[in-house]
This record gives C-alpha cells, sequence and structure tokens, in this order.
C-alpha cells in the first residue's frame, strides 16, 4: 500500500477563474508514522486493561486499519458541481 503523495484541490466560479491548490503530503507522512507509532504504543499499554470487555482485538486493529484507509485514498477523485461553484480534489 503506498500513501497518497499529494492532493490537488481546485474551485471555481463559473463566470471567474479558479483556484488550485496543491498540498504536498508526503512532508507530513513522516510526521503521520510517528502518531501511528505513539497510538500503537498506547494501545499495546491499554490492550490489558480491555481484555476482560473483548475490545482487544480492536484496540490493537486501530491503527493499522487506519493507515490502511489513508493509503486507500490513493487514486481518489471528487468532484461537486452546484449552481454557482465548482470543487474538484485529486489524490495523487
Amino acid at each position: 500500500m503506498i500513501p497518497p503523495w499529494l492532493i490537488h484541490l481546485r474551485i471555481r466560479r463559473p463566470g471567474g477563474r479558479g483556484v488550485g491548490l496543491w498540498l504536498p503530503v508526503l512532508l507530513l507522512w513522516p510526521l503521520i508514522w510517528m502518531v501511528a507509532a505513539l497510538m500503537m504504543l498506547m494501545a499495546l499499554l491499554v490492550a490489558p486493561f480491555v481484555w476482560r470487555a473483548g475490545w482487544t482485538k480492536r484496540v490493537l486493529l486501530f491503527v493499522p486499519c487506519a493507515l490502511a484507509l489513508l493509503s486507500a485514498t490513493k487514486g481518489l477523485e471528487v468532484s461537486v458541481i452546484g449552481a454557482d461553484s465548482e470543487f474538484r480534489l485529486k489524490c495523487y
């Protein structure tokens, strides 16, 4: 799974010129990985306390599933066209 490295936002009004914004998500991935590592450490510390409630599997799989969800957004394209504006989002 390769996470998205670039997001392109475009907002445009019908009569005017649009605004495009390129967001380099690649620069944020080291920060996201550090936060994910801290969350996984916290999940490992909490897991023994929720063992009896049956939540251990959910607690331990939350971080890997969240990272998989973020990685699955690569290739996502959203286009919303209204009466007076247009919004497009593309993940590369």
